[in-house]
C-alpha cells in the first residue's frame, strides 16, 4: 500500500512539474510574441550574450573532466598492459629465464584479474577469453600463437596504436624468428 501511495505521489509531482513547465513555456512564448520587433531582437541578442559564455563554460568543464578521467584510466591501463606483456614474455620463456610453472601462471593471472576487469578494453577481454579457450582445449602451435597476437593487437589498439597497417605476424615477428614461413 505504501509503494502504491509513493508511486502515485511521485506521478503527481511529475505531472505537476510538467504542467508548470508547459505553462511557463506557453507564458514566455505568449509574452515574447507580444513584443515589438526591436524589443524581441534585443532580447534575442541579450540571450545570446548571456547563453554563449555559459554554454562555453559548461562544455569546457565537461571536456576537461572527461579528459582527466580518460588520462587517469590510461595511466592504469599502461601499468596493467605492461605487467601483462612482462607476464607473457616470462610465460613463453622469452626473457631468458625458465618458462613459468603452471602454479605461478595461475597466481600471476589471479593478481592481474581485478585490474583487467576494471581497465581492459572489451576487445582485449574478448581476445584473451578466446586465447584461454584455445589453451584449455589443448590447442598448441600456430593457432595459439596467432591468437596471442590478437590479444597483443587488442592491447595495442586500446593504448591508441593504429592497427590498420598491421598484418598477420607483424607483432609475432618481434619474438618469433621464422614467422614469415608460418604466415605463408
Amino acid at each position: 500500500m505504501k509503494k502504491l501511495l509513493s508511486g502515485l505521489l511521485g506521478l503527481g509531482i511529475l505531472a505537476f512539474t510538467l504542467l508548470g513547465l508547459v505553462l511557463a513555456v506557453r507564458g514566455l512564448t505568449h509574452w515574447f510574441t507580444g513584443l515589438e520587433k526591436d524589443q524581441a531582437l534585443a532580447f534575442v541578442a541579450l540571450g545570446g550574450l548571456v547563453l554563449t559564455p555559459l554554454i562555453s563554460f559548461a562544455t569546457t568543464r565537461a571536456i576537461e573532466a572527461k579528459k582527466l578521467t580518460g588520462q587517469a584510466a590510461l595511466d592504469h591501463k599502461i601499468d596493467l598492459y605492461e605487467g601483462f606483456v612482462d607476464f607473457f614474455v616470462e610465460m613463453m620463456g622469452l626473457g631468458g629465464d625458465a618458462v613459468l610453472e603452471e602454479a605461478e601462471v595461475v597466481r600471476r593471472m589471479a593478481e592481474m584479474t581485478p585490474a583487467m576487469l576494471i581497465y581492459a578494453s572489451n576487445d582485449f577481454l574478448k581476445q584473451w577469453r578466446e586465447f584461454k579457450k584455445l589453451s584449455n582445449q589443448g590447442v598448441e602451435g600456430a593457432a595459439l600463437v596467432f591468437q596471442m597476437e590478437n590479444v597483443l593487437k587488442a592491447l595495442r589498439k586500446d593504448l591508441g596504436h593504429s592497427s590498420l597497417m598491421s598484418t598477420k605476424g607483424d607483432i609475432l615477428a618481434i619474438f618469433v624468428n621464422d614467422i614469415e614461413d608460418v604466415v605463408k
